[in-house]
């Protein structure tokens, strides 16, 4: 590389926000949960000053449902279901373009059977039902060298898991 400088800075931020947490009980085998948080955080000082936080979305919140029914064997059946928002975030304090992190939704469910004796169970579930394609990291330096290279997230998948006490 012909003329090329690295810059690196730390740099303080101030930021602000809330989050809030529920659970209610919607009957008696039934619940509803969730979270909501709220964030605004900016650099203060350096050549960043005024920027977005890294890794900062504005707002996130996630909504679960979960039901168990006891059987007439002493066995358990749970189901739940959950769905989760991130806001956009930048991975870099330059707040480049590169660095730009779309918002996603993603939707899991699972189903698990409990033996009447609790030594084994058998979980069926999925994650990102949704099969929703979106950026959950990645490394890079967006202000000497124009490139960050983004991870992805999982895409849809499923699976069983099998639980045995011996």
């Amino acid at each position: 590389l012909e003329n090329f400088t690295l810059v690196s800075e730390n740099f303080g931020t101030e930021s602000s926000g809330i989050e809030l947490d529920f659970i209610a009980a919607l009957g008696k085998n039934l619940t509803l949960s969730g979270m909501y948080a709220s964030l605004d955080a900016e650099i203060v000082g350096g050549q960043f000053a005024g920027n977005v936080a890294p890794r900062s979305p504005d707002y996130k919140y996630s909504v679960a449902l979960n039901y168990n029914a006891a059987l007439g064997n002493g066995a358990m059946l749970d189901f739940d279901a959950s769905v989760s928002y991130s806001d956009n975030w930048y991975m870099e304090a330059t707040n480049q373009g590169v660095s730009y992190m779309d918002d996603y939704s993603v939707v899991d469910a699972s189903m698990r059977y409990t033996s009447g004796g609790g030594n084994w169970e058998v979980t069926l579930w999925g994650k990102n039902l949704g099969d929703k394609t979106y950026y959950d990291g990645g490394v890079g330096e967006a202000a000497n060298i124009g490139h960050v290279i983004k991870s992805y997230a999982p895409p849809r998948r499923y699976g069983v898991d099998v639980r045995f006490d011996l």
